[in-house]
């Protein structure tokens, strides 16, 4: 009798682990140009959490049972994953090369199951292009402290304009968003005590003949504090799983190389979270757990339509935010073209302040977008190259990339850029102060 017994529990032990471990089968893996997408199919409802852990996605399904697994991807954008079981819950830890935190690197969606089936579907996205879309939240205004009451002038560069339209790429044209984004910095910097210049503030161009325009905006500098012109990035396809993020470049005579040389990014390592998170977002660092009801992104920032999940993204989709170029409050003067410049050959001092000021916007960029960076580089382009105050050019993503289109096209992620860019022109301003 007690044989019988404990048979018949062992039986009913075996039947319910059986039944559990049959919950979560292993994800759906398809590869995009771009990004790689992973689709867990889940039963029953029931709660699950996503952990960002620097190097890998945490994603634990409460009440749910998977048969132990251990499977290499070797995708660009994920090695692989693991299936175990512990507390309850399974468990996949999903490996990624570029590095993931609660801002970058992923996004996740909760779906409606697939036809015929119950439970639901969670729906991952990585790419190390992906940032933070969220809306900017609540910050001081920026305004000089050290150097309050001094007089400091900023040229804001706008690239192309005119006939010269720039990069092109999924519904983007780069004039218009270079633009719409000095737009956006000159209004964070508006009050700060920093005077801001534009070289252009619509369409038109000093010349359509280049080579006239561009030593236009490089006279523009003339006497000023700084100049910074903005620009956006262009690739081909079949470097959309390698090449993304922002870049600032300055002209050193003794380092340029010729710009066209772009290395792929590094893989990104966990690091603590920029302080200027979004307000979803945890303020500790990478390893900070992310519910399911912490506002993962939704369908809409994704631009997945909820009836096609499984579809690739769609660049050109209108439900991924809004971007709408903001118009100037009233022209802006600049300095009219004159004669050619002299490139910044042995000057030291100017070269160096160039790579501070590139560094500083850089990394405040990197802080407020949690995009990937392609570093602090050296490039020969014409404006930086002949300009007569510290110079920088920012390459603010490339608008031909399927996930950093859409994001160039969201208005809060480029309030963040711009936000990024504004902090760094305003840090450096304050360091030209030397204290007593």
């Amino acid at each position: 009798m007690w044989r019988f017994f404990c048979l018949v529990v062992l039986g009913v032990a075996f039947n319910t682990s059986w039944s559990l471990a049959a919950s979560l089968g292993q994800p759906r893996v398809t590869s995009y140009a771009g990004y790689t997408r992973l689709v867990f199919d889940v039963s029953f409802d029931s709660p699950y959490q996503i952990q960002a852990l620097g190097a890998a996605l945490k994603v634990s399904f409460s009440g749910q049972a998977v048969t132990p697994a251990s499977v290499r991807l070797g995708k660009p954008e994920v090695s692989g994953y693991t299936l175990e079981n512990g507390g309850g819950n399974a468990i996949a830890t999903i490996a990624t090369p570029q590095g993931v935190s609660s801002r970058h690197g992923f996004r996740a969606q909760r779906l409606e199951p697939s036809a015929g089936q119950s439970g639901f579907r969670l729906v991952l996205d990585f790419s190390g292009a992906y940032g933070d879309i969220s809306e900017m939240p609540a910050v001081a205004a920026l305004a000089l402290q050290k150097a309050k009451g001094q007089q400091f002038t900023v040229v804001l560069d706008p690239g192309h304009g005119g006939n010269d339209q720039g990069a092109l790429g999924n519904g983007l044209i780069e004039a218009s968003l270079n633009l719409s984004l000095a737009f956006r910095v000159k209004k964070w910097l508006e009050g700060s005590g920093i005077h801001i210049e534009m070289t252009r503030t619509d369409a038109r161009v000093f010349s359509n003949d280049k080579r006239t325009d561009l030593n236009a905006r490089a006279v523009a500098s003339r006497g000023k504090t700084a100049f910074v012109s903005i620009h956006a990035n262009a690739i081909t396809r079949n470097l959309w799983n390698s090449t993304y993020g922002m870049e600032v470049y300055y002209y050193d005579s003794q380092r340029h190389k010729p710009w066209f040389v772009t290395p792929a990014p590094a893989p990104r390592a966990a690091s603590p979270e920029s302080p200027l998170a979004s307000p979803d977002a945890p303020t500790s660092p990478p390893d900070s757990s992310v519910g399911a009801a912490d506002n993962q992104p939704a369908p809409a920032n994704v631009a997945v339509a909820p009836s096609t999940p499984d579809t690739p993204i769609t660049p050109n989709s209108n439900g991924f935010g809004t971007w709408e170029p903001l118009e100037p409050n009233s022209p802006s003067t600049v300095t009219s073209p004159e004669a050619p410049l002299t490139a910044l050959v042995a000057q030291p001092e100017r070269v160096a302040a160039s790579k501070d000021l590139a560094a500083g916007v850089l990394s405040h960029m990197l802080g407020a977008t949690a995009a990937a960076s392609r570093g602090v580089q050296v490039a020969d382009f014409y404006v930086i190259k002949y300009s007569e105050c510290p110079a920088i050019l920012i390459e603010m993503g490339f608008v031909t990339h399927p996930i950093e289109a859409l994001q160039l096209k969201n208005s809060s992620y480029l309030d963040r850029a711009a936000y990024g860019i504004a902090l760094g022109i305003l840090e450096y301003v304050e360091g030209l102060v030397i204290s007593p």
